[in-house]
């Protein structure tokens, strides 16, 4: 099975189980789950930073969908939403692109950071700063 799909198949709590351990300088106490993240872990580091890119894109994609819900449903329960006067569309597309370039270039280090110290913390390799 590729490493991917075998980090889907654990489903995301037991992800979000296995990434605080790592992020404490220890691995996980399962073994199986551990091998699965060190497979994720190896096989993310591998990809190119294009295939990172756009995992990232899609998370961002995800985060406007719920924040275009959010404003949605201020809308429809009475509250307003207004530009403020003097402000420009093309500012606040230009505006809107950085946030997207920041938000991707966040994540894209998050998870190569949390790839990084999966892979370090199951091979035995403490992590700097970390209290054990």
């Amino acid at each position: 099975m590729e490493p991917l799909e075998a980090w889907r198949r654990l489903g995301y709590r037991q992800r979000m189980d296995v990434l605080p351990h790592a992020r404490q300088g220890r691995p996980h106490p399962d073994p199986e789950m551990a091998a699965t993240a060190v497979g994720w872990a190896r096989w993310w580091r591998a990809q190119p930073l294009s295939r990172h890119v756009l995992s990232a894109l899609g998370f961002t994609l995800k985060l406007y969908a719920l924040l275009a819900l959010a404003l949605l449903a201020t809308l429809l329960t009475g509250g307003t939403a207004s530009i403020e006067p003097g402000s420009t569309i093309l500012g606040s597309v230009a505006g809107g692109l950085l946030t997207t370039a920041a938000i991707i270039a966040a994540r894209v280090l998050w998870v190569r950071a949390d790839a990084a110290k999966v892979e370090r913390v199951h091979a035995g390799i403490p992590l700097s700063g970390t209290m054990r």
